[in-house]
């Protein structure tokens, strides 16, 4: 394998070269090994960005009452009670689908727990369309960062790898080497998909539909 090591390339590639072997050779030594295979993390909780307000009390949600009937407790906790209190915060969730194009979203409250849209205030200048344009950017950018860390945590990883394993052949340490993961199993790099990709994709099949409306329209015989 070739190892470029050129860093004093100080073009936009050798920059992020440079910070990739940096990276990999980060607080760790011939004795540090190779570590454990990264493993994708779940989505933190602050995916979802806040909007609005609660415009009225609501009632604990069925999925909060049946674990409160679960523990013999007849009140929910004061934090689950105080989140679905008038003027309590609401997040929009993006929730997206490849197959369809579309881009569902999941209204909760402080502590995850569904509402209903009806039941969301927003602050005055703020339309609903701009508030799921907002949830969406915010989800798009905490969405990009997470698998893009996984990514890179990913390769290093195998960088890592394949440094240990050259260093122990040439100590014709082969029992050593044998140990090390050598082959990268590409599949295992997560594809991002972000709300923007979906709907840029949905957008594109009406600006299709459309042309294909006026093109019908023009020349009947086109269809």
């Amino acid at each position: 394998m070739n190892y470029p090591l050129a860093f004093n390339d100080d073009t936009n590639a050798g920059i992020q070269r440079k910070k990739f072997w940096t990276h990999v050779f980060q607080d760790r030594d011939t004795l540090s090994g190779a570590g454990q295979a990264p493993k994708l993390p779940a989505r933190s909780s602050d995916s979802a960005t806040l909007v609005g307000h609660l415009n009225q009390d609501l009632p604990m949600s069925p999925r909060k009452q049946r674990k409160v009937i679960g523990t013999h407790s007849r009140t929910p906790s004061e934090a689950t009670a105080n989140a679905r209190k008038h003027l309590s915060k609401v997040f929009p969730n993006p929730s997206l689908n490849i197959d369809t194009n579309t881009v569902s979203f999941l209204w909760t409250d402080s502590k995850g727990s569904l509402i209903s849209a009806q039941y969301v205030m927003l602050p005055p200048g703020l339309d609903m369309v701009h508030a799921k344009s907002r949830a969406i950017r915010h989800w798009d950018s905490k969405e990009t960062a997470r698998i893009w860390r996984f990514n890179l945590d990913t390769c290093i990883y195998w960088a890592r790898c394949r440094l240990l394993r050259s260093i122990y052949l040439e100590a014709v340490q082969n029992a050593m080497a044998d140990q090390v993961p050598h082959a990268e199993d590409f599949s295992k790099l997560v594809t991002l998909a972000t709300c923007a990709g979906v709907l840029q994709r949905a957008a594109e099949i009406v600006h299709a539909m459309q042309q294909e409306i006026r093109q019908a329209t023009t020349n009947p015989c086109w269809l």
